[in-house]
């Protein structure tokens, strides 16, 4: 992948492994079957991972603002959950 598209800032070192932001957001994403809810925690993960080597302060509230709109579509009972697992229908996720 070229530097244009995968920049230094979203890899990280542990121990001897190369960690990449992207592969971290693949992760602990997976699961998630609301798209906008893996949207929002996928930007939060990008922008924690990078603000000390990119924006600062500024990635910081970026990823506030993300956080906050899982935090309020969950406050708001719109999170897509499999309606085979829980047995109920989540009809306010067609509506966002």
């Amino acid at each position: 992948m070229s530097l244009k598209f995968y920049p230094p800032y979203y890899k990280k070192k542990l121990g001897n492994l190369a960690v990449s932001c992207y592969d971290v957001i693949e992760l602990i994403t997976q699961d998630v079957t609301d798209p906008l809810e893996a949207f929002c925690i996928g930007n939060v993960i990008k922008y924690l991972w990078r603000y000390k080597l990119k924006n600062g302060i500024e990635d910081l509230k970026k990823a506030q603002t993300y956080l906050s709109e899982i935090i309020d579509r969950m406050e708001r009972g719109i999170q897509c959950k499999n309606p085979i697992e829980d047995g109920t229908t989540h009809t306010d996720c067609a509506s966002t």
